[in-house]
């Protein structure tokens, strides 16, 4: 059907507008947006206009209403995009069947490692009894499930390969029972179906009280709260995160790296921001940027309810105008997640008391003097959201996009001129201008106060010195090496890494510190189940032990090796990367930078060193020549089984 030329041209005023509240929104109002891209856009806005006009292509039911045509604005400036599925999409039995493979390989991992020692030792050794589990009860048992999971890792991790097994397991024997799979199905069927019901249909619905696990952190003494729901809630909040995300990511910065939804098979990381950094630093002459940061005092902690209703309502506006409309179910959801924690009630009323019945020294943070400045009184208002749940990780992004925009100005007219990067609570200012980066910081800050954050004051340092990584915040420094001059650092540091001005990097203390100490407490692991002390001192015999000496030191190489650098092959020296929660895929972001190599060697030494000493230790036990010692040698295992070979250049 053609429509007449006067309708065309209304039509086409109202796509230019609709274009300009999106690049408004995507880009700032004050943004320089590139002519190609409006271009571009504008033209297939004219090109798909044409052909409704020309009967090459169906009109739309309305095509004089901007909200008809305002899904296709989004996709001509966002790409094209995967359908968001529904609440009743994302609670079906493929994804519940494939959450609880993913929590039941975990359960297999965690018992895993707690036998690890004990199956060394039969004597004096006390194992745990298990509590029951309920997403054991509910898949096929690990008899079962284990004949699924291929022989070859094919560069996989284990937990990747057990969630697998399970999940594919689940769908066959529901398909083609057994004669012992009634039980766990009939389980499978009764959990998933109140589940689906109660997330779905339960009016006023409530997430049940989270359990507060104080976690020890720093000094001794201070602890963290990490909130812990019941398996339903769980799943739950798991699929509402994602549910919310798939909406909510298009709409965030390209600054924010943190928990976005995946784009072309990859997630953006932190590792993504330190490659940006790098690239605006090849940019510019050494010595000529200028450089802020900022530390939120315990975000999760710290942030209203108010706060976050408020941003969360400007989302759920901006996805329903880029065609993406959020549910009243998945708002209410959303709403009885915050109403389930505060950090007072749950925290310092309720988990803290318990804490300290049993340490008196323990202490939970709280940044109660600081929030004293935004409200009469912070124990009376609902404050703090769960540590360690999925939703709050994507509250920190939706919460934080309005101090993002609060940027995007100067960013905009100063495209190669300054670089914002943040990473959930933590963020850096780069930029050759100190002027442009002072307005910027100082921009940032006013907006973190709007909405009742409090952080740390910027401090301004003299020179260099170790006092510079003891402060939290700071002032627009110069990024060089230049020891005489006051306010200038040659070392930067964000996300667990830190940047010379001249390119070199390396991870920060306290990360390779906890490396060390994990290292050592798994040669501890070994030396604590095979020999017991007792009171006089007198170590236990050889037949306490199950296995030989040799395989002990073949077992607890194996686990020092694939829990630093994977499970690399001596002729694919490359075959351990990305395969999992090894501490060298932690630091990817090292491969193919200039890195401080004798961190590695350390590394490498240390692990050397705990093997050697479990080494002499269990060999003096079986020692056939009494007095004989054992010389303990540093052994190399080799690059492709080292720290340093999984980060050294070819060419270094």
């Amino acid at each position: 059907m053609k429509i007449q030329l006067q309708t065309f041209t209304h039509t086409f005023r109202s796509l230019v507008r609709m274009i300009y509240r999106e690049l408004h929104f995507f880009w700032g109002p004050c943004a320089r947006v590139p002519k190609m891209y409006i271009g571009n856009v504008m033209h297939t806005a004219w090109s798909y206009l044409g052909r409704v006009a020309f009967a090459t292509q169906p009109p739309c039911d309305n095509p004089t209403d901007p909200s008809k045509l305002l899904a296709t604005i989004a996709t001509i400036s966002h790409g094209p995009q995967k359908t968001a599925l529904t609440l009743d999409q994302l609670f079906s039995d493929n994804n519940l069947i494939s959450i609880l493979s993913r929590m039941r390989a975990k359960v297999a991992k965690s018992r895993h490692n707690e036998e690890f020692a004990i199956r060394l030792c039969k004597a004096k050794i006390k194992v745990k009894s298990r509590k029951p589990n309920d997403v054991c009860e509910m898949l096929p048992p690990r008899n079962v499930w284990q004949k699924y999971r291929p022989r070859d890792r094919d560069g996989k991790n284990s937990l990747y390969l057990n969630a697998k097994a399970i999940e594919r397991a689940t769908h066959e024997r529901i398909s083609n029972p057994g004669e012992n799979d009634a039980k766990w199905i009939e389980h499978f069927y009764t959990f998933t179906r109140h589940l689906r019901n109660r997330a779905l249909n339960t009016p006023n619905f409530q997430f049940d009280k989270p359990t507060v696990l104080p976690k020890a952190k720093g000094k001794a003494g201070n602890h963290r709260a990490i909130a812990v729901y019941s398996l339903e809630d769980r799943i739950i909040s798991t699929l509402l995160t994602r549910y919310l995300r798939e909406r909510f990511d298009d709409l965030l910065s390209n600054s924010s790296y943190a928990y976005r939804e995946p784009k072309n098979g990859t997630c953006t990381s932190h590792h993504d921001a330190i490659d940006d950094i790098y690239a605006f630093h090849e940019k510019h002459p050494e010595g000529s940027l200028w450089v802020a940061e900022c530390d939120i005092r315990g975000f999760f902690d710290c942030i209203h309810h108010d706060v976050v209703k408020r941003a969360f309502s400007k989302f759920v506006s901006n996805a329903t105008k880029a065609g993406k409309s959020v549910e009243p179910r998945a708002k209410e959801l959303f709403y009885a997640y915050l109403q389930s924690y505060t950090f007072p009630k749950n925290v310092l009323r309720e988990a803290l008391p318990r804490l300290q019945a049993r340490s008196p020294n323990a202490t939970i943070k709280w940044h109660l003097d600081a929030l004293t400045g935004f409200y009469r009184n912070p124990m009376d208002e609902p404050i703090g959201i769960p540590q360690g749940g999925a939703i709050s990780n994507m509250i920190a992004n939706i919460v934080l996009h309005q101090v993002d925009i609060a940027t995007r100005p100067a960013r905009s007219s100063n495209r190669n001129r300054l670089l914002y990067a943040r990473y959930s609570d933590d963020m850096i200012l780069i930029s050759p201008s100190r002027k442009l980066l002072a307005h910027s910081f100082s921009s940032y800050l006013t907006a973190l106060r709007s909405i009742q954050l409090p952080v740390d004051e910027p401090e301004v340092f003299g020179k260099y010195d170790q006092k510079f990584w003891g402060m939290k915040s700071k002032a627009p420094y110069n990024w060089c090496h230049k020891p005489d001059i006051v306010g200038a650092s040659p070392w930067i540091g964000f996300v667990g890494y830190q940047i010379r001005c001249d390119g070199l990097i390396r991870i920060r203390k306290e990360s390779m510190q906890r490396q060390h100490e994990k290292i050592i407490a798994k040669a501890n692991e070994i030396l604590w189940t095979i020999f017991d002390k007792g009171t006089n001192g007198v170590r236990s015999t050889k037949a306490n032990v199950l296995v030989t000496w040799r395989q002990a030191l073949h077992r607890l190489k194996g686990r020092l090796i694939s829990a630093s650098v994977g499970r690399p092959k001596i002729y694919n020296p490359k075959s351990a990367q990305n395969t999992g929660p090894c501490w060298a895929n932690g630091f990817r972001g090292l491969k193919g930078k200039w890195i401080d190599l004798n961190q590695m060697r350390r590394l490498d030494r240390q692990r050397g060193r705990q093997f050697a000493r479990v080494k002499a230790a269990i060999i003096q036990l079986v020692t056939i020549a009494k007095g004989s010692s054992v010389k303990p040698d540093v052994r190399y295992h080799g690059a492709p089984f080292s720290y340093y070979g999984q980060f050294k250049k070819p060419d270094s």
